[in-house]
C-alpha cells in the first residue's frame, strides 16, 4: 500500500509516513546481521515473512469485490508459493550438506568392507578436533 493511502487512511502527513518507513526498513535490515546468524535462521526468517505476506493476501482476496483484483491476487500467492517451495528446496539441498552425506556413505561403505580406508569430511574432522562441537 502506498505511503500516500496509508496517511489518509490514518490522517496524517505523508512524510510522516515514509520516514517511519524509512526508519522500519533500517531497524529490519540491523536484524539481518550475516555474522550473527546461521543461513538456516536467514532462511528460516525469510520464510516466515513469505508466510505472513501470504496470509495477508488471503484476506485481501476474501475481500476483493471484482475480478481484476481477485486474479492479481492470487497470481501473488502463487508467487509467494512458489518463492517458499524454491527456498525449502535449498534448504533441503545444501551442498555441505550433501556432500558430508555422501563422504559418510562412502566412508560406511568401506568400514563395511573392512577396508584400511576412511573417508571424512571437514566438519567430521572438527568432531574429532574439537570434542565440544556438536555434530550431527
Amino acid at each position: 500500500m502506498p505511503a500516500t493511502k496509508i496517511s489518509e487512511l490514518m490522517k496524517v502527513d505523508r512524510n510522516t509516513i515514509n520516514n517511519d518507513l524509512k526508519f522500519l526498513y533500517r531497524q529490519a535490515l540491523c536484524d539481518y546481521n550475516l555474522e550473527d546468524m546461521s543461513l538456516d535462521e536467514i532462511l528460516e526468517k525469510q520464510l516466515v515473512g513469505l508466510e505472513a505476506q501470504r496470509d495477508r493476501l488471503g484476506i485481501y482476496l476474501s475481500d476483493a469485490k471484482d475480478v481484476t483484483s481477485k486474479v492479481t491476487i492470487e497470481r501473488l500467492i502463487a508467487d509467494i508459493d512458489f518463492r517458499l517451495l524454491t527456498t525449502v528446496e535449498k534448504i533441503n539441498h545444501n551442498t555441505v550438506q550433501f556432500y558430508d552425506q555422501i563422504i559418510k556413505a562412502v566412508d560406511n561403505t568401506a568400514k563395511n568392507k573392512k577396508l584400511d580406508v576412511r573417508f571424512g569430511s571437514l566438519v567430521s574432522l572438527n568432531c574429532v578436533r574439537f570434542p565440544w562441537i556438536r555434530c550431527r
